[in-house]
């Protein structure tokens, strides 16, 4: 059964991926540091419902991806080594 998303969940991910799409796009490059991070907390805290739409979805497809797991029993498009090709432990 796929429980609903809260509220909570969807803002606290759509604050990470902005903070992380901040954090990788180089802004404010001349600054380092406690200044850059309290620039970019600020702006996340500003800016983060612009990620919500995003935010939902990624965690839709991540809840959807385990329910289908869990059906199936297994991850698709992973392989596993046959046992005779994994690696033995020493004595």
């Amino acid at each position: 059964m796929v429980t609903a998303l809260h509220d909570k969940e969807i803002e606290a991910k759509a604050r990470s991926m902005l903070r992380e799409t901040i954090e990788r796009s180089g802004w404010y490059p001349a600054l380092h540091g406690p200044k850059r991070k309290q620039l970019i907390e600020r702006d996340v805290e500003q800016h983060w419902h612009l990620m919500t739409t995003d935010a939902r979805k990624r965690l839709e497809q991540c809840r959807k991806g385990i329910v289908n797991l869990s059906k199936s029993g297994r991850v698709e498009g992973v392989t596993t080594r046959p046992k005779s090709l994994k690696a033995r432990r020493g004595p």
